[in-house]
């Protein structure tokens, strides 16, 4: 939960927009959106909302093969590799603080349209990043490519991504991460992005975002947007509680494994005490001929340990977790141990009892 601390003052915003409230024979104008959508942002200072999103420059991974040949010749058009368009993660500055990188925030330059953070690996690929920024932000803007502030950085760099709807999964998605590793980082300047001719997709992107309540206080008694606010929910809350049930089934599903192991290791030792039972007199006869207990032992119960042993192999490999597949491991090599020294002790007594003439143990 660490990371989502930063989130506690956010919260995420349902806005109507005019589009989707009322179509005229199936066509939809979109032209009172970017009015409703500049007087809410309107209320909020740089610093209080989060932009970021990936960009949709890309081949998505639900389409047909048809159509991903069809949506990868189009992008290719464009100069933009799909593949290296996947990696791209657009951001305002404070979500670029809040992300993990603070120590990037100062490279972000102030009189730039975009700052482009290029981890060292893409560093050929400048050229599909800056059209992939052009085409989503900046088309027909006036503004150039070159306008572009680019900075390499070292490989390996982890960013948050706020992603609190993966959260609501039921079924874990590969997609859906909450942090992940050498993303392509795009500083957008919303000042920039605002007041470019793609402003329209600018703030629809935007209010996908997360909103601190100063501003949201205002939107509140501005009665030409509150009517357009749907319903305000908490990011944080969602995750935290997600992470509670989540924890709740964990420890219920150790508590069952802990009563599997208890089971299976009862069940090994009655196994091998009954056959310790019926190869008594035999055990205790190659004792007294001067046989080695442990040589004894091996001899009789060596087929069955092996089988036992590669059964916990199979487990501990098949098992994800490297504390749970120590701990399973330790507990069953502690009581096959055990239940060793005890069959070791049964065959000494049953050495005596041979020598007394009782072959009844």
């Amino acid at each position: 939960m660490k990371p989502w601390q930063k989130l506690r003052a956010y919260k995420a915003v349902n806005v109507t927009l005019p589009s989707i409230e009322d179509s005229n024979n199936g066509e939809i104008d979109a032209r009172a959106d970017t009015k409703v959508a500049r007087r809410f942002m309107d209320h909020f200072k740089d610093d209080e909302y989060i932009f970021s999103q990936d960009s949709t420059a890309k081949v998505p991974n639900m389409v047909s093969q048809e159509q991903a040949q069809f949506m990868t010749s189009q992008l290719k058009r464009e100069g933009i590799d799909s593949d290296v368009s996947k990696r791209i993660r657009y951001m305002n500055l404070n979500a670029l603080k809040l992300s993990g990188h603070q120590n990037l925030a100062g490279k972000v330059a102030n009189k730039k349209p975009a700052t482009v953070f290029l981890p060292e690996k893409f560093k050929d690929h400048k050229k599909s990043v800056l059209n992939a920024i052009y085409l989503e932000y900046y088309q027909n803007s006036g503004i150039k490519k070159s306008d572009f502030e680019v900075h390499i950085v070292k490989n390996n760099e982890k960013t948050f991504l706020f992603d609190y709807r993966g959260a609501e999964l039921y079924v874990y998605d590969h997609s859906r991460l909450q942090t992940d590793t050498n993303k392509i980082l795009i500083v957008i300047n919303m000042a920039y992005a605002f007041n470019s001719l793609g402003k329209d997709a600018t703030y629809s992107n935007v209010l996908n975002g997360l909103f601190k309540q100063p501003g949201l206080k205002k939107v509140a008694v501005d009665s030409s947007i509150n009517g357009q606010v749907e319903d305000i929910t908490s990011p944080y809350l969602s995750i935290q509680m997600q992470a509670n049930r989540l924890q709740k089934r964990i420890v219920a599903a150790y508590v069952s494994m802990a009563t599997l192991v208890i089971m299976q290791l009862f069940a090994i030792f009655q196994f091998l005490m009954n056959i310790a039972r019926k190869k008594a007199y035999t055990m205790g006869v190659k004792r007294l001929l001067g046989y080695n207990v442990d040589y004894v032992i091996l001899h009789e119960f060596g087929g069955y340990i092996l089988t036992i042993f590669v059964g916990l192999v199979v487990a501990w490999v098949m098992t994800s977790s490297i504390v749970l597949k120590n701990v399973v491991l330790g507990l069953n090599f502690m009581a096959i141990v055990i239940i060793i020294g005890y069959v070791r002790f049964y065959v000494k007594k049953a050495s005596v009892n041979v020598l007394k003439g009782d072959f009844e143990l």
